[in-house]
C-alpha cells in the first residue's frame, strides 16, 4: 500500500496513527478533554485554526505566513480512505497551541503534543500492546511512548532510566537509538524501555535491564557502559578517559578516542571528517542541514523544521507562495511540467494535483 510520506515537522500530525473511530469518528481511549477551548467540530474548522497558529512561528522563521501551504499540507495528510477526525483531539490540541502562544517552545516542537499528533487517526490498525502484529502501522498510538511492531508484537517504547525492565535497546544523545531484542530473548514484551543515554542508562542485553552510566574510575560491565567521557576499558573493566586525538588507541575501538575522533589503523586517535549538514556543524539555514536536523543558532541540531508548515521562502520577492527546492511550489491547480514543482508532489495533465493513491 502506498503511503504519502511527509516532511518531520508534519509527521506526527499526519502520521497512521491508528484507533477505534466512534459515532463521530474519535476514540474513548484517545480522546483528550475538549470540555473548554476552542471547538473544531470539523477537520476543516481545525485545519484552519491549526495553521492560523502556527503563522507566528513562521513569521519569526522568515517564512511565508499565509497558511496556504499549512492547509494545503494537512488536508492532504487528513484525505486518506482510512483516516478519520477525532473532535476531542483536534479541540484539545487547538487548546494545547493556544496555551502555548508566545512561547519559544510552540514552534521547536509544542504542536507536536499526542491529541494534536492524534487528530487525524487512522482505523487500518487497532491492536494494542502485546497483541500480534506484521507492521508497525498495525499498533495503536500510546501516550507513553512510541508503539512498534517488534519480532511480530505491538510494543510501546518507553524512554527508560536506571533499574527500568525490561529494556528492549538504547536511546542515544544524538536522537539514533539501537534496539536489540533478538530471537533468544522470546517474545516481546507489550511495554518495553529504550534506555535512554541522557538519562544516565543503558541497556544490558544479558539482564535486560537499563544499568546506570559508571562514571571515571568506576567499574563497568558494557563497553559502552560509561558516561560519554570515558569508556569501558576491557583490561580492568573500569570506565577510563577517553584518548585525545593524536593520543594511542590500542585497541583499535572507536570509543577508546573521543567523540570527535576515531581509532585509525595506525593505532592512533584521528579526526573524524565532518560531514557538512551533521549534528553541530554549521549553518545559515535549514538547507545547509541534513533533512533530520534545523539550523538553530547558526548550528546544525535536532527540532522542527517549519518549512513543511510554512512553505519556503522565495529567493525571488517576485514570485508568491511556497517554494520547494528553488522551484515554484504550486497548490493544487497551479500549472507545472514535473511532479517536484507540486506542494502535493503530484503533476497530472499539466496541473498540480492530489496524487489518486494518497491514502495513508
Amino acid at each position: 500500500m502506498k503511503r504519502f510520506l511527509v516532511p518531520a515537522a508534519l509527521a506526527a500530525l499526519l502520521c497512521a496513527c491508528p484507533t477505534t473511530p466512534g459515532g463521530d469518528g474519535s476514540d474513548a481511549s484517545l480522546a483528550g478533554d475538549a470540555s473548554q477551548g476552542p471547538q473544531a467540530r470539523t477537520k476543516d474548522e481545525f485545519i484552519d485554526q491549526y495553521c492560523a497558529a502556527l503563522m507566528p512561528c513562521c513569521s519569526k522563521a522568515g517564512l511565508p505566513a499565509d497558511a496556504k501551504t499549512c492547509r494545503l499540507m494537512l488536508a492532504f495528510g487528513a484525505s486518506g480512505s482510512t483516516t478519520t477526525y477525532s473532535t476531542a483531539n483536534a479541540s484539545t490540541c487547538l487548546s494545547q497551541l493556544g496555551a502555548l502562544q508566545g512561547d519559544p517552545s510552540l514552534c521547536t516542537g509544542g504542536m507536536n503534543t499526542f491529541e494534536c499528533s492524534n487528530a487525524f487517526p487512522s482505523t487500518s490498525a487497532t491492536k494494542a500492546p502485546g497483541e500480534a502484529c506484521a507492521d508497525s502501522h498495525e499498533c495503536a498510538p500510546s501516550r507513553e511512548g512510541d508503539a512498534t511492531c517488534l519480532r511480530g508484537t505491538c510494543a510501546v517504547l518507553i524512554a527508560g532510566k536506571a533499574g527500568d525492565h525490561p529494556c528492549v535497546g538504547t536511546q542515544y544523545a544524538n536522537g539514533g537509538s539501537s534496539i536489540s531484542w533478538g530471537a533468544s530473548d522470546g517474545a516481546a514484551p507489550a511495554e518495553g524501555y529504550l534506555c535512554d543515554r541522557t538519562l544516565g542508562a543503558d541497556c544490558d542485553a544479558k539482564t535486560r535491564t537499563c544499568i546506570a552510566l559508571a562514571d571515571l574510575g568506576q567499574p563497568c560491565t558494557l563497553s559502552y557502559g560509561c558516561v560519554d567521557t570515558a569508556f569501558c576499558n576491557g583490561s580492568s573493566d573500569r570506565c577510563v578517559a577517553r584518548a585525545a586525538v593524536g593520543a594511542d588507541c590500542p585497541s583499535g575501538a572507536d570509543e577508546e578516542c573521543v567523540a570527535t575522533a576515531e581509532c585509525s589503523n595506525t593505532g592512533k586517535c584521528t579526526a573524524r571528517p565532518v560531514d557538512p549538514g551533521s549534528l553541530g556543524t554549521p549553518c545559515t539555514g535549514n538547507a545547509a542541514c541534513d533533512s533530520n536536523l534545523a539550523c538553530t543558532d547558526g548550528t546544525c541540531q535536532h527540532g522542527v523544521r517549519l518549512e513543511p508548515i510554512c512553505g519556503e521562502a522565495s529567493a525571488d520577492a517576485s514570485v508568491a507562495g511556497p517554494r520547494d527546492a528553488g522551484a515554484g511550489c504550486d497548490p493544487t491547480g497551479g500549472t507545472c511540467s514535473r511532479q517536484s514543482e507540486c506542494c502535493t508532489k503530484y503533476c497530472s495533465g499539466g496541473l498540480c494535483a492530489i496524487p489518486p493513491d494518497a491514502g495513508p
